[in-house]
């Protein structure tokens, strides 16, 4: 037995690995001839692989020997050094999940990827100083890769007996040109008896609505099927999907995301038609998933990528401006399954069909609280079809249809054009809403418009580093191609309000390609008055969740969607283990970061996670704690009181509710601890920790606050435009003090 951490504690102790010990014994493979080193690191010896002009990795291959049993649980755990900016991608081949590590100002994810990482270095985010721990909870496969994983066909050659490899990988120096790069000094497989011990059971209220968090996984299930007979994971699927949901359970989340459309095609359920719908490999694994997830207690939010069905793009057909009739919009043709015209009435027609197919045929024995769309490219693009053009002119009071031509030469007339068709899509989203309240009274449709999970990028031009020290990436921007990046200031983007704007602008056009009609952007105003319908916006950024403002614009009369998004960084390897993407977190309790931020400053009630494989997070036990806090939070709007907080980096929120006395969520938005924070109460009543049931310690006799406190507490209203606070308001208040982590949320009830 041994400490495995929190939330583990003592767990058996299956294999070890010391990563800096030349007496260690375990099978060792580098990408290259001594790409890493030895090196003595925080007082412990540690093996290092510094970033190179290509990604670099050092592997071990753990548990062989070891008794271990396919489809057990387990946890890796990987100690690793937080003294200096690094970046470190984790490979775990047991069950083929790829998580990354990021400490202090290093990026984490790609500069020069496939797509925009929207990257971002935060040097204000402390180092330990210490080791830190990721922490992998996760279910052995059948079989798993001899490292480098090979497509088409995919070879998974080892069985449990065999045990599994474990690589860590260092980007270029270019994809991260501030990492010092990767380092680890231990790696320990626990096994784990009994999993049922570790489901986090969200305290949800009584009698109140609940909010939900949920995740949708890009690439897992594809991963782990494989291409052929005996090459995929795990052999039996409803084995994978039960991993899935207690994987949810363990993180302490009330649903889950799963795939109905992905780019368009079938993911596992019965369409009745092949000329409607191509069938699946299972055309039950949809329902197979609703009874799994529903017996592990779970809410199902299905995830489309709905870009009209084959019948419907044979009849209804899409036309960009100026490229000609059945040409794509883009310069990617390959990345556009479909082009769905919403404006066709036929469209509408289409889009019911799928949700009865696929949800309301399930009205009566399963929850689903929402379903998901999200547009990939040119899924819904602006047509300019002769079709489109004359609706357009019979809503414009019944004129003549310009000409085509016409609306490349009037930038007016364009613009009228496309806020029809902006009002177009909101009657569709209308229309979709209805039909699944037919079967699910409350339900919502949440609608993601984007292609990249973190939401649009600040610029389409050039990649950008937001960062608080931009003197750090001066001359040191450099791409493969002799491109040059740029970094922004975090200050200027947070004040010019950038990636609001970014959310819901139309892109600019480049190389002669239509990306402008091709992805158009939220309009979350118009949503304003739409019960049922809502635009989800992305966080996952700091610059994402430091404006009260953008979030405020994407709430609507059921309250506000956040999505957080993570960059897949496909190909972060080089392809030198097979191709990987991967999900980067920020160590320790930065890992939940933006859902603090987005919390504080929008208090959303939808929390979705765009993950882009097996989600997880490498530091479970700040994600369990924010899990826990924020479900425990009715899904009703709050009031955020700044003077209520004697700290500035303390937010406070209150819900007030008829017959359940008020909600507090107490937000520490600093990368600090906060010793003894000082809340004042709205009454002298019990308080209680809403996650847990915890009675705390209120303070029964009314207490004046310091005059530092008021003085702290009358800046803090006027810098956030209040009135300003009299010390009579601020004095002689039922208070407690609260002991916080850095980026910690606190759920308080008091009655």
């Amino acid at each position: 037995m041994a400490d495995a951490g929190a939330p583990f504690g003592q767990l058996p102790l299956v294999d070890e690995v010391l990563c800096g010990s030349s007496r260690d014994r375990h099978p060792f493979r580098e990408s290259g001839e001594e790409v890493s080193g030895v090196a003595t690191i925080l007082g412990r010896d540690c093996r290092v692989v510094s970033p190179g002009g290509k990604p670099r990795w050092m592997a071990w291959r753990i548990g062989a020997g070891k008794g271990l049993v396919a489809r057990g649980a387990y946890v890796l755990a990987i100690d690793l050094p937080d003294d200096r900016p690094r970046s470190a991608i984790v490979v775990n081949r047991g069950c083929d999940m790829i998580r990354g590590v990021a400490t202090g100002g290093a990026l984490g994810d790609r500069l020069w990827g496939v797509s925009d990482s929207h990257a971002e270095s935060i040097n204000r985010i402390p180092h330990a100083r210490k080791y830190v721990t990721q922490e992998l909870f996760f279910f052995l496969h059948d079989r798993t890769a001899d490292l480098v994983l090979t497509r088409s066909p995919m070879r998974r050659p080892l069985a449990p007996p065999d045990g599994f490899w474990v690589a860590i990988l260092a980007p270029s120096n270019q994809d991260d040109p501030v990492s010092a790069g990767a380092a680890a000094a231990r790696i320990r497989l626990f096994e784990v008896p009994d999993p049922g011990v570790f489901v986090l059971e969200p305290h949800l209220p009584e009698n109140l609505p609940h909010r939900r968090v949920f995740a949708r996984e890009a690439w897992s299930a594809a991963i782990t099927e494989g291409d052929g007979e005996g090459e995929a994971g795990v052999d039996n699927m409803e084995a994978f999907f039960e991993f899935r949901a207690r994987q949810a359970r363990f993180l302490g989340m009330n649903a889950i995301a799963p795939d109905l459309l992905t780019a368009g095609r079938n993911q596992g359920w019965d369409a009745g038609d092949e000329d409607w719908f191509a069938p699946p490999r299972d055309a039950l694994r949809w329902e197979k998933m609703l009874q799994t997830f529903d017996a592990q207690g779970l809410e199902v939010v299905p995830y489309f990528e709905y870009a009209g069905s084959l019948s419907l793009n044979r009849q209804v057909r899409c036309r960009p401006l100026a490229r000609g009739d059945r040409q794509p919009y883009t310069n990617v043709p390959g990345g556009e399954p479909g082009h769905l015209d919403v404006t066709d009435p036929s469209s509408l027609d289409d889009a019911r069909r799928l949700l009865d197919r696929t949800v309301l045929k399930y009205r009566d024995r399963f929850r689903i609280p929402a379903v998901w769309f999200r547009t990939r490219t040119a899924s819904w693009p602006v047509s300019y079809a002769d079709a489109v053009i004359a609706r357009f002119a019979a809503d414009a009071n019944g004129n003549w249809p310009p000409p085509r031509d016409q609306f490349a030469k009037d930038a007016d007339l364009r613009g009228r054009y496309e806020g029809w068709w902006l009002g177009k899509r909101q009657e569709f989203l209308a229309g979709l809403r209805d039909a699944l309240r037919s079967g699910f009274p409350k339900a919502e449709v949440l609608v993601t418009p984007w292609t990249d999970p973190l939401g649009p990028p600040l610029s389409d031009r050039t990649p950008l580093v937001v960062t608080d020290v931009p003197a750090d990436f001066r001359g040191n921007l450099q791409g493969p191609s002799g491109a040059w990046g740029e970094a922004l200031s975090l200050r200027r983007v947070v004040g010019e309000e950038r990636h609001l704007k970014a959310t819901q602008a139309f892109p600019r056009d480049r190389g002669g390609f239509e990306w402008h009609n091709a992805t158009p952007p939220a309009d979350p105003g118009r949503y304003w008055d739409t019960k049922g319908v809502a635009f989800t916006y992305p966080v996952g950024r700091m610059y994402m969740g430091l404006s009260a403002t953008s979030f405020d614009a994407f709430r609507g009369p059921d309250g506000l969607a956040v999505v957080r998004g993570y960059c897949a960084n496909e190909g972060v390897d080089g392809s030198s283990l097979g191709g990987l993407v991967a999900d980067v977190d920020r160590a320790g309790p930065f890992c939940m970061m933006p859902e603090v931020l987005a919390v504080a400053w929008g208090d959303p009630f939808w929390l979705g996670i765009l993950a882009s494989n097996t989600h997880t997070n490498g530091f479970p036990e700040y994600a369990r704690r924010f899990n826990a806090a924020f479900l425990a939070l009715p899904a009703l709007r709050s009031d955020r009181k700044p003077e209520w907080s004697s700290d500035p980096e303390v937010v406070v929120r209150v819900i007030w509710t008829e017959k359940s006395g008020a909600y507090l969520a107490v937000v520490n938005t600093g990368v600090a601890a906060k010793k003894d924070a000082l809340i004042v109460l709205p009454w002298d009543g019990q308080v209680t920790n809403a996650a847990s049931g915890q009675i705390l310690d209120s303070l029964k006799t009314k207490v004046k606050l310091t005059p530092k406190e008021i003085a702290a507490a009358e800046a803090k209203a006027k810098a956030d435009g209040k009135a300003k606070a009299e010390e009579k308001d601020l004095a002689d208040k039922p208070a407690i003090r609260l002991d916080l982590g850095p980026c910690e949320l606190l759920a308080l009830h008091i009655g």
